[in-house]
């Protein structure tokens, strides 16, 4: 009995409106109304609402510990995390743990790489980037100051001191962190 017992105590504490009740009884919380000021997170008696840092794009949309068929009665079909572990074992960075039959997201750890969402088979972690394009080095740009190589999750870019950085497309998993980090802007993603 880990779901949510129906109280509306984040509801009623919410002061910008943000939290909503669906046809299937469902809390939804409306991220553009939310501020983040954690009222809710602090109201709920089982623990069940987690604020997720807004640079994090994926995340567990419902939290229930339930096990297999109760899970899914009290998230809906479609967004009941089942514990089976997929993404646990995928995730480049060990930032994912199973928890009382739940997915737990170390948003210290997580990259936002995406990769747990597309293993999940309840779809119960969404992953907001809706595009991950391939990123590229650009020849004339890169310096070799490898610190594109020393950030990658999943060690997919190789080269020397001073070199031309290479990235292993079969490896890469589209995270973006080495567009981010590269100091001369040599890195760009292919559309």
């Amino acid at each position: 009995t880990y779901g949510c017992l129906g109280y509306n105590d984040c509801y009623r504490v919410c002061p910008f409106d943000a939290i909503s009740i669906d046809e299937n009884n469902m809390r939804i919380i409306d991220e553009e109304k939310c501020t983040g000021c954690g009222k809710c997170v602090e109201a709920c008696p089982r623990d069940l609402i987690e604020l997720v840092p807004i640079s994090k794009k994926v995340h567990i949309q419902c939290m229930s510990h339930e096990k297999g068929k109760d899970a899914k009665t009290n998230c809906g079909n479609k967004t009941a995390c089942i514990g089976c572990g997929l993404c646990a074992k995928k995730c480049p960075v060990e930032a994912i743990t199973i928890e009382n039959n739940l997915a737990t997201i170390n948003y210290e750890k997580c990259v936002s790489c995406g990769l747990c969402a597309t293993v999940c088979p309840t779809k119960a972690i969404e992953d907001r980037i809706q595009f991950r394009p391939q990123p590229i080095i650009i020849d004339e740009k890169c310096i070799g100051c490898t610190i594109c190589a020393k950030k990658c999750p999943v060690n997919a870019i190789d080269g020397k001191v001073k070199e031309v950085h290479k990235i292993d497309e079969e490896k890469c998993i589209q995270c973006g962190i080495c567009i981010t980090v590269c100091p001369k802007k040599a890195i760009e993603a292919k559309a």
